[in-house]
């Protein structure tokens, strides 16, 4: 989409040891890739969302929460890599988080190395809810992928600094 390789796939994973205690859950996932953007970890995970999928290549960096404003502190809760809370805000502006909030809030968004997965917690299997989540999916990247691009620079300066500082 927009000259950045997707695709779209299942994931799975299972919790419990034996098969009467054990739990799956189910989450449809497109995925976006960057070529050139290497992204901190960043999640903004949807409340809606019991468990979800974490493809974290952070390596063990530290995360923290950021606060988000006023409505949306009950629908997202918003992470990413120490050091980074500025630029994550930069990404997730008043504009997004109010588009996601009305269209969008089962679904969750992550970065990770040079992708941005956006999933919801449901094996999609008809056109309809296909095409809905393609619906967001495109809004989605519209309104922050030019930016992201941009701040391709950005996390490549930081980078150096924010990720070595949590090794010590």
């Amino acid at each position: 989409y927009a000259n950045h390789p997707m695709r779209l796939f299942y994931y799975s994973y299972d919790v419990g040891e034996s098969s009467r205690s054990s739990r799956t859950y189910y989450f449809t996932i497109f995925e976006l890739a960057f070529e050139k953007t290497v992204f901190p970890y960043i999640l903004l995970h949807s409340q809606t969302m019991q468990k979800y999928a974490k493809f974290d290549s952070s390596g063990g960096v530290q995360d923290v929460q950021i606060t988000l404003e006023g409505e949306y502190q009950n629908q997202f809760n918003l992470y990413a890599t120490r050091g980074y809370e500025i630029e994550v805000l930069e990404i997730f502006t008043h504009d997004v988080l109010e588009f996601l909030s009305h269209r969008g809030t089962n679904f969750s968004i992550e970065f990770a190395g040079n992708k941005m997965y956006i999933y919801d917690d449901l094996h999609i299997t008809n056109l309809r809810e296909l095409a809905n989540m393609f619906n967001v999916v495109q809004r989605i990247f519209d309104k922050i992928g030019p930016l992201l691009t941009r701040m391709r620079d950005d996390f490549a300066v930081l980078h150096p600094y924010y990720l070595e500082q949590d090794k010590f």
